[in-house]
């Protein structure tokens, strides 16, 4: 991960400075795995554990697209009717009137979705059957014109793949895992230059802390830049004790 900058989550306390992006396996695949469904406008899923590196996905590569980007988090147990209020507030700033039915709010969310778009669906794992059918279904509308993209955390392609007039339309999937040690020994030295440290520094706060994943790794950077007295140095077996510490973990060094 590195800071986003102004992006879309530009507003994040993982924001580092220093940082190169972190180009993980599902990073790589994900990113061309969206060019490659955008420009077919098709539907796409980017589904994993949290803290494997899926919003930060959305985040970098999102401004590489060339149309406009309709992202949104559906609401605790959505219905047909909440996501298309949701979808039609964002795309014309009106929910289509209180009382009108979905039938009659989906006549001009289809209107708005006539012209080229990418619709973003995070924490997509929320929706059901139901939920996701409607999506499809207005996906697959002649009059509308969007790729799709659901991305999700625990569960979601369980669900996705439970509905085969879904998953049979998803042209890319991208399954986020967790690293495993010898990808965190690889990419954290490129990360930041904390990380250009003895081989155990990394293997210690992986096993204690973070545990493969991104986020966490992220995390635990910002607190080696910014708790120590010598930030821009390599993390010294010495120092990952109070790392840790920052982060609930009472490690006595031994």
């Amino acid at each position: 991960m590195s800071a986003p900058g102004d992006g879309p989550n530009g507003k994040h306390f993982l924001d580092l400075q220093g940082a190169t992006l972190l180009r993980t396996p599902f990073w790589v695949i994900g990113r061309e795995s969206l060019h490659q469904t955008v420009a077919r406008q098709a539907i796409c899923a980017i589904t994993g554990p949290p803290g494997s590196g899926k919003t930060f996905l959305l985040d970098t590569v999102q401004p590489e697209f060339d149309r406009p980007v309709l992202r949104f988090e559906p609401e605790e147990d959505p219905t047909m009717l909440s996501i298309t209020e949701q979808m039609l507030f964002e795309l014309t700033g009106d929910e289509g009137g209180k009382r009108a039915s979905k039938h009659k709010k989906v006549r001009p969310l289809i209107e708005a979705l006539r012209t080229p778009k990418i619709v973003i669906v995070d924490e997509a794992q929320r929706m059901d059957r139901r939920c996701l059918d409607h999506l499809r279904y207005l996906y697959e509308h002649r009059e509308s014109d969007f790729c799709l993209i659901l991305a999700g955390g625990e569960g979601c392609w369980a669900r996705i793949g439970a509905e085969p007039h879904l998953r049979r339309r998803v042209y890319r999937h991208t399954a986020f895992r967790y690293l495993n040690l010898d990808e965190v020994r690889t990419l954290l030295p490129k990360y930041h230059a904390v990380w250009k440290t003895e081989q155990r520094v990394i293997d210690v706060i992986d096993s204690h802390f973070a545990q493969g994943m991104a986020g966490n790794w992220a995390s635990i950077t910002v607190t080696a830049t910014t708790t120590r007295k010598e930030n821009s140095k390599p993390v010294t077996m010495a120092e990952v004790p109070a790392l840790l510490l920052w982060h609930g973990i009472d490690w006595p060094g031994t």
